[in-house]
């Protein structure tokens, strides 16, 4: 078996400009930064902090995560999203001992709300974007204050 072809898969050709070793660092980059913060406590401090915000009622926490998951999406990748995310939903959920599940699950439908906001947003939005030549005002004044409603 050659060995190039895996390479090829796994990070792009140089003709591409290795596009996919890109996202490749940029999403491990990412696993480690959130195991490095969990490790040290930064989840638990989060989680605290928005736990004493919504007085641990329920439906404020699910209010304020789904601004925060939101707000992330909108800037970030959603699998970047998910991965900053999901581990603070899960402690938070320890702490108040309750079931995480639909609190992960508005997230889940949230980020994908979030990600049509900009242009920035997902890859398919830069896709779309950059082929059809719209601008970014443009984008977010046609399918952002969709979103917008859609969210609200």
């Amino acid at each position: 078996m050659n060995f190039n072809v895996i390479i090829e898969l796994l990070f792009g050709t140089e003709s591409e400009g290795f596009v996919n070793l890109h996202s490749l660092i940029l999403i491990i980059s990412m696993m480690l930064i959130v195991a490095i913060s969990n490790e040290a406590g930064l989840f638990q401090y989060i989680a605290l902090n928005l736990i004493k915000l919504s007085k641990g009622k329920p439906l404020y926490l699910m209010s304020i995560f789904c601004l925060i998951t939101i707000f992330i999406s909108a800037i970030l990748n959603n699998i970047l999203t998910v991965i900053i995310l999901i581990p603070l939903t899960i402690t938070v959920s320890r702490i108040l001992n309750v079931n995480p599940s639909a609190y992960i699950l508005t997230q889940a439908i949230l980020v994908n709300i979030g990600g049509t906001f900009f242009t920035i947003s997902s890859i398919p939005n830069i896709l779309i974007s950059t082929y059809a030549d719209i601008q970014f005002i443009d984008f977010f004044l046609n399918v952002g204050t969709i979103s917008l409603i859609i969210f609200v």
